[in-house]
């Protein structure tokens, strides 16, 4: 995983064109870097003047993203892992070590093998995360009585989840590194798509009468690719 460099002005950046989109909007992807979405209707020459025009917002991101990833920059094994948004913290303890304190992750790599011991520390996070994940978004969905055919989890570096026509949920398994807040307002945000499968009124009236702080926290959402570690892309 490479991080671009955020004095560098202008960055490189990515365009898509989304027939979803209403309007520009400005993304920080890991590994990818800064990309503009565009809808069908916008010219694909104003991707630099919109990206001109939030340089501020963008050399913030960046710059956020540089300072979240430190241990895909050395590619090194971390010594703990920030759950949470920081909330549960976990020491990572690998082959022939022992330590006598709760809540620790336990690898049967040695720490010297370090690309055994993050493959062990990816899975272990997926598998977390799938149970936490899972719990929480069954227990969301009978509170509001919105029920879903089906619950699938994927490591994205772009979405934090979806919603199929079927009623099929897929969830990051990188919500598992966010504020509780943001990560049940992502699922909520997927519940509600099992009945409007748009983002019209009714859809967000739905998910105002379940989160009525839906806005900021999709505003926070924007840059909350910083919780993310550097060593689940490797």
């Amino acid at each position: 995983m490479t991080f671009p460099d955020a004095s560098a002005w202008p960055p490189p950046f990515s365009v898509r064109v989304s027939s979803k989109a209403r309007h520009p909007r400005l993304r920080i992807l890991p590994g990818s870097g800064l990309e503009v979405v565009l809808p069908r209707t916008v010219p694909l020459e104003t991707a630099t003047m919109i990206v001109e025009h939030h340089k501020d917002w963008v050399q913030k991101s960046l710059t956020r993203m540089c300072d979240s990833g430190p241990d895909a920059q050395i590619g090194g094994l971390p010594d703990r892992v920030c759950l949470c948004g920081g909330a549960d913290e976990r020491r990572i303890i690998c082959k022939g070590e022992e330590i006598d304190s709760p809540g620790v992750i336990r690898l049967l790599a040695d720490r010297d093998d370090i690309s055994t011991a993050l493959r062990e520390l990816r899975d272990w996070t997926r598998n977390h995360a799938a149970s936490v994940l899972g719990r929480e978004t069954e227990r969301l969905a009978e509170s509001h009585a919105l029920p879903y055919a089906s619950l699938r989890f994927r490591r994205q570096k772009s979405r934090w989840g979806s919603c199929s026509a079927k009623g099929v949920l897929n969830l990051n398994i990188c919500l598992i590194f966010l504020p509780l807040d943001m990560t049940r307002h992502v699922i909520m945000h997927e519940l509600a798509h099992t009945r409007h499968m748009n983002h019209g009124q009714n859809f967000w009236k739905l998910l105002f009468a379940m989160e009525p702080n839906a806005l900021q926290l999709d505003k926070r959402l924007r840059v909350a690719w910083r919780f993310v570690p550097g060593w689940i892309w490797s």
